[in-house]
């Protein structure tokens, strides 16, 4: 696949390929090993140059905000000594975030991984019913999808031995 700022899923292909390579890390060639690397924090730079899209009505971006997270959590928790990595993982916040979020989010003054909910979110994904509009139709495959790239991340978080942010509970 295409990668880079020009293709639209390239996050989320990055994080399976992560993945992949994480679950066999230690049999992979050193040079696969910085190839794969060099993929991840490349993906993983566009994201965070980047703010989380939001969509209400007929073309959610829950799903499109919820596929970059892997992506970012691997980069962070693969590479930690990476000179970008904490931005991976404030990054990752954001897209967690502004997945499954509403209007009334961006009023919501309670603390989440250390900031307020209205400084995290930029907009509603999801209506005020928690349901969510995408090809002009309630569509509950991408309520649950969304919900499993956060889910993801936890499980990421648990493999690497680190606590899971209360952005991806």
């Amino acid at each position: 696949p295409k990668f880079g700022p020009e293709s639209w899923q390239s996050g989320m292909w990055t994080g399976t390929l992560a993945f992949g390579a994480w679950l066999m890390w230690d049999k992979l060639e050193p040079e696969l090993q910085q190839g794969i690397q060099r993929v991840v924090a490349s993906e993983d730079d566009i994201l965070a140059r980047r703010a989380p899209p939001t969509g209400l009505w007929l073309d959610t971006k829950a799903e499109e905000n919820g596929w970059e997270v892997p992506c970012l959590v691997l980069g962070e928790l693969m590479f930690p000594s990476h000179p970008h990595a904490a931005a991976w993982h404030e990054t990752a916040l954001k897209y967690m975030m502004n997945t499954l979020c509403t209007a009334d989010d961006m009023q919501d003054t309670n603390l989440v991984d250390g900031r307020a909910v209205n400084q995290w979110v930029r907009g509603a994904n999801l209506q005020p019913d928690f349901t969510l509009e995408n090809h002009n139709i309630f569509h509950p495959s991408y309520v649950a999808c969304s919900c499993y790239f956060l889910t993801q991340a936890a499980m990421y978080y648990t493999y690497a031995g680190r606590p899971v942010p209360q952005a991806a509970a």
